[in-house]
């Protein structure tokens, strides 16, 4: 199956298939596994609670920091994220660059958002 949507990703990480993704942490497979396990339940969690990302870059300084903010705790609190951070043991730049990693697709979609990664960080993971 052709991977182009946040929903086709999180099936396919479902089933255990590969998906393309971007290299969030390069230090090795174990700290990059747990990364995008995080990641993908973030991202799984952002498809149920949509963002304004154009009020997001309309509003500036404070008030852009704080719409993130709301939102950001908002997944973090969803069981499913709490479990894959807990079940990961990560550390706070894991947990940091997983929601990096989900906000990317879920701001830009899937396919958009494989298109803007530079080819060096370019990686292929599963979730077993």
């Amino acid at each position: 199956m052709e991977v182009k949507t946040n929903k086709d990703a999180l099936a396919a990480w479902d089933r255990g298939e590969p998906i393309q993704t971007c290299e969030m942490g390069g230090f090795s497979d174990g700290y990059e596994r747990a990364i995008h396990i995080m990641g993908m339940e973030m991202l799984r969690a952002m498809e149920t609670r949509p963002f304004d990302w154009e009020a997001f870059e309309k509003a500036t300084g404070p008030e852009q920091e704080l719409k993130w903010k709301v939102y950001r705790d908002a997944v973090d609190a969803q069981f499913n994220v709490m479990n894959a951070v807990d079940q990961a043991g990560a550390s706070g730049a894991q947990v940091g660059a997983a929601m990096s990693l989900a906000s990317m697709f879920h701001r830009h979609g899937y396919e958009e958002a494989i298109k803007k990664v530079p080819q060096e960080r370019l990686i292929t993971v599963a979730k077993v």
